[in-house]
């Protein structure tokens, strides 16, 4: 036995899920295999949500299962969609059910039809054993799927690359596929277990979000965001200009529209990216972060009301929602939190009302309107305090996130020291009857049964899945 010296601590391990997005490069007749697909989940969608519009009332529900249960009879009816890989289909009315869901709780609008004209088609493989990622020696990588080389007389293996490698011990859980103007991309969902990062001790920090500043930092740090150029928006007129003078359904019309998309890519991917660098900077400096609770989509919902109730300063607000989301808040937040979980940090929202009208100073505090005559300028007309607008008001966000730290923890203090510590019961281990569920149904293991697997390439390895 073991002397207690030679005892090693138990690191504590977290399971962790994240996903990498990766570029493809489909050829010769790959792009348009994937746009069938595409289109395919396209129609889909939009027949089960015409199908739960005009058929599903009080007593008479129409779920997922109750959809799912007619793919074999639709494949009959139209036979391009048994050309669709099954998981795909399955998936899209997985998607379209937990948007409704969402809507029935509140938290996110109707369900609308897809468009082709939209782009940004998608469609998921959640079964890990229908495909397989091999990435070579000098850093190339295969994606291999159903009807991409899953078997010979397919379409072949999607080169991929892969920016950076996934961390140690991942399992790919799932693979989506989309299109982002004229670039695939490949969604690399996967799961790991990692040790848990130490507690971050750095210094709390409250952000305030604005239109001039991005994010400003209670230390006086401040971030910004790259805008568009006066050159971009002159080419963004052109392009919406030239698609709007185009016949409709002429090949001139469909060049337009993609090079349209181009644009909208590039300005996305550029803001996406210094967001990114942001976050990245403020979790690992900070071990607290407190911003305010903003809800952007109320926030940015226009202002030209109805025809009965017409609304005021439209084209204003217009701008001011266009400079909202030029920038990209919610994003920001979404990245900060990511960044902050993976050095140990943590995240406070706290509401936002009126910290940009709040004196500073401990000793007033004084709550006005006229404390902000001046746009970037805070001048207190009670005590006279003076500073940056936006500095001033992520020192308030830092104070009243501390406000919520400190009564948490006093209120946990004071119900550990009223509640007894009650004996724990001896409960009888008891075994859960039954098999799981497959996650994709009885229809997916007919069309999985039917792929055959084919060998892995010389020199390189496969990634664990």
């Amino acid at each position: 036995m073991d002397s207690p010296a030679s005892v090693q601590p138990v690191s504590e391990t977290l399971t962790i899920r994240r996903g990498e997005r990766c570029r493809i490069y489909p050829y010769l007749a790959q792009p348009s295999g994937l746009r069938r697909i595409g289109g395919a989940c396209r129609l889909l969608w939009n027949l089960a949500l015409e199908q739960r519009r005009t058929f599903s009332r009080r007593g008479r529900y129409i779920g997922y299962h109750e959809q799912a249960a007619q793919l074999a009879e639709l494949k009959e009816s139209y036979p391009f969609f048994a050309e669709v890989p099954h998981h795909c289909l399955q998936q899209t009315l997985r998607d379209l059910d937990t948007a409704f869901q969402r809507f029935f709780k509140g938290q996110a609008g109707y369900p609308k039809p897809k468009r082709k004209r939209d782009g940004g088609d998608s469609f998921r493989f959640p079964d890990p054993a229908q495909f397989r990622i091999w990435v070579g020696d000098r850093g190339q990588a295969w994606l291999t799927l159903p009807k991409f080389g899953k078997r010979k007389d397919d379409l072949g293996e999607i080169r991929m690359r892969m920016h950076r490698p996934l961390l140690a011990g991942a399992k790919v859980k799932s693979v989506t596929i989309s299109q982002e103007a004229e670039w695939w991309y490949a969604s690399l969902a996967y799961e790991t277990e990692v040790q848990a990062p130490a507690r971050h001790m750095g210094e709390a920090a409250g952000g305030d979000m604005g239109v001039e500043v991005p994010l400003m930092l209670s230390t006086g740090e401040s971030f910004d965001v790259p805008r568009p150029t006066e050159r971009e928006m002159e080419r963004l007129r052109r392009l919406e200009k030239s698609l709007a003078r185009k016949k409709r359904g002429s090949r001139n019309k469909e060049k337009a529209r993609r090079a349209l998309a181009r644009h909208h890519a590039k300005v996305r991917r550029r803001r996406r990216d210094s967001l990114r660098k942001i976050a990245a900077t403020v979790a690992k400096n900070h071990g607290l972060i407190v911003l305010e609770d903003l809800n952007v989509r109320n926030m940015t919902a226009s202002a030209k009301g109805t025809v009965e109730e017409p609304g005021t300063n439209v084209a204003q607000k217009a701008g001011l929602n266009r400079a909202i989301l030029e920038i990209g808040w919610y994003t920001l937040y979404l990245f900060i939190k990511e960044a902050a979980e993976k050095h140990g940090g943590r995240v406070l929202l706290v509401p936002p009302q009126h910290t940009s009208q709040t004196c500073p100073n401990p000793a007033c505090g004084h709550v006005s309107p006229d404390n902000r005559a001046v746009r970037s300028t805070f001048a207190c007309v009670a005590c006279g305090h003076e500073g940056h607008a936006d500095h001033v008001a992520a020192r308030n966000i830092l104070a009243r996130g501390l406000e919520v730290l400190h009564a948490d923890t006093d209120e946990s203090q004071s119900a550990t020291a009223e509640v007894k510590p009650k004996k724990p019961k001896k409960s009888k281990k008891t075994a859960a009857g039954g098999l799981p569920a497959p996650a994709c149904g009885d229809l997916g293991a007919a069309w999985s049964a039917k792929q055959e697997g084919r060998p892995a390439r010389a020199g390189g390895s496969e990634l664990a899945l």
